[in-house]
């Protein structure tokens, strides 16, 4: 994301919640991974950064909630009506790539199953 981006970025996400009861400023801090889904244009890479720069930790489940839901998103996107748990599994680890060992620790396979099943009981966080 580029600096010249930003205030463009904080329109977007400004006029995305102006007519809501929801503060832009608490979504941004409190729940980052929501604007995927709420302001057009906003993906979860674009998400991720936002998160990790308002000092939400790279290991939390919140993140790999959203790395899941992105994944299956994209899949969608492109004609796929039934994704296996191990490509889902390999997408998911991909998108979420650093050399730190803790997040090869959250997408194993029991952590990265419970994350499965919250997200298949609350749908879209």
């Amino acid at each position: 994301m580029c600096s010249s981006d930003l205030p463009a970025l904080a329109v977007k996400i400004y006029t995305t919640y102006a007519e809501t009861d929801a503060d832009p400023m608490e979504v941004v801090q409190a729940t980052p991974y929501r604007l995927c889904r709420d302001v057009r244009g906003v993906g979860f890479v674009q998400a991720d950064r936002i998160a990790l720069a308002v000092g939400m930790p790279k290991h939390s489940d919140s993140r790999l909630q959203a790395a899941i839901l992105h994944v299956l998103d994209q899949a969608g996107r492109t004609g796929d009506c039934h994704l296996p748990t191990s490509v889902l599994l390999i997408r998911t680890r991909q998108l979420l790539t650093d050399d730190d060992p803790a997040t090869a620790d959250l997408s194993a396979p029991p952590s990265f199953g419970t994350h499965l099943t919250c997200c298949a009981r609350r749908g879209r966080p």
